[in-house]
């Protein structure tokens, strides 16, 4: 796909099997060695030159083998929103796989191999502290940000040196769900790290 200017803003949800905080974004090796993680970003406003991705979401499973998070050999699987059209779906995979510079051409080049594109109803659930994205067989995440100072707000990381939804504080959270099964990869660990936070991305 030719490549347009692009803007992306919204809110990225980030679990993973580290404990909380998750020692990658302090730049300190995974709490188990490797980070198995599934990130979401659900994109209230965006769009791919002309092609409008308002109201559409994805995510990434990413396998990091370590022994720190961006020491790169990633395996990668992207799920689209199913209700992204032909072109919706073709700018989204410009921009999420890093083809279209920006944020995501860093990730590309930490990227080993992308295992796999597949286009599912994502479900995402953002209500008060609480957080839920489902989908379908594949992705059950269920979390709940960690109660700060204030009543009804969130403990926040502000700043750190690996931030995926920078330069925005991250609401710093711990999973009650956390289940991942689809192509050779599988995960499960609930009770560990989860984050969330606005994200505005652009690019080339």
């Amino acid at each position: 796909m030719e490549s347009h200017p692009w803007r992306i803003h919204g809110e990225i949800i980030d679990t993973c099997n580290c404990e909380v905080i998750c020692p990658c974004t302090l730049g300190a090796p995974p709490t188990e060695g490797k980070c198995l993680g599934n990130v979401l970003w659900s994109i209230d406003e965006g769009r791919y030159g002309s092609v409008d991705l308002t109201g559409l979401a994805v995510v990434l499973a990413v396998y990091a083998p370590g022994p720190k998070f961006d020491d790169g050999n990633w395996r990668v699987a992207m799920y689209g929103d199913e209700r992204a059209t032909s072109e919706e779906r073709g700018a989204l995979e410009t921009i999420f796989l890093g083809r279209a510079g920006g944020f995501f051409d860093e990730w590309r080049q930490l990227t080993a191999e992308v295992v796999g594109v597949k286009w599912l109803p994502i479900q995402v659930e953002r209500v008060g502290r609480k957080r839920t994205v489902r989908i379908a067989e594949v992705l059950d995440i269920e979390g709940e940000g960690i109660t700060g100072p204030q009543a009804g707000s969130c403990t926040q990381l502000v700043n750190p040196p690996f931030r995926k939804g920078a330069p925005f504080p991250a609401n710093i959270g711990r999973s009650s769900r956390f289940r991942y099964e689809d192509f050779d990869l599988h995960w499960e660990a609930p009770g560990k790290a989860c984050s969330f936070s606005e994200f505005l991305y652009e690019g080339p």
